[in-house]
């Protein structure tokens, strides 16, 4: 059984683009496949990337991974200027995120690609998104009583951290000693760092 990585991703571009993916996102999801379904694959299941990109990259012959599913896709196209729209959904796979295919489908449509991935178990936290314009935040907070936030800014975490625990951080590479002593058995709090890749 593989680690799941959340990756949310958002496609930008211009309006005709970005409906001309949701409308072929949605037609592939809406196929009932429920008779192709087997146990323990993805058959069946009109959102495994393997139909996504079998329906919207039929001319791309080589190998891409798609181990894993379409978990949402945001029911609207969000308008910007310049005659620019985004569409924002988010999978669940395997280890690591399907970027790959994600940019294949990206360039078919003439769209620009921008994600976060996250998979705690394998410690990855990154996005490509070096300008913040859809995923800002650069680090990840995980604390035991209030669950997971996000921070853009290395003051932001500091000033978190102090009010949940009363200890002090200059920077994240003190977290790991001095958090130790708060981290036991009955509360935790974890700091990641996103990457910027």
């Amino acid at each position: 059984m593989p680690n799941w990585c959340t990756t949310d991703y958002t496609f930008l571009g211009t309006r005709e683009n970005t409906q001309k993916l949701y409308d072929d996102l949605k037609k592939t999801v809406d196929i009932d496949r429920s008779k192709e379904d087997k146990p323990f694959t993805f058959l069946g299941n009109s959102y495994w990337l393997g139909y996504i990109k079998k329906s919207l990259l039929p001319d791309v012959k080589e190998e891409l991974p798609a181990r894993g599913e379409i978990s949402y896709i945001e029911e609207t196209i969000d308008d910007h200027d310049n005659d620019l729209a985004s569409l924002k959904l988010t999978t669940e796979t395997a280890w690591v995120a399907c970027s790959e295919l994600m940019y294949k489908i990206a360039e078919k449509y003439d769209l620009q690609l921008f994600y976060y991935s996250e998979e705690p178990g394998c410690e990855i936290f990154e996005t490509n998104d070096t300008d913040g314009q859809f995923y800002s935040f650069r680090y990840m907070v995980d604390h035991s009583e209030v669950g997971i936030e996000y921070y853009d800014t290395w003051e932001q975490v500091a000033a978190a951290v102090n009010d949940l625990t009363g200890i002090a951080l200059n920077d994240i590479s003190e977290s790991h000693d001095k958090l130790s002593e708060y981290n036991s058995d009955d509360t935790f709090l974890v700091i990641n760092e996103i990457s910027v890749v």
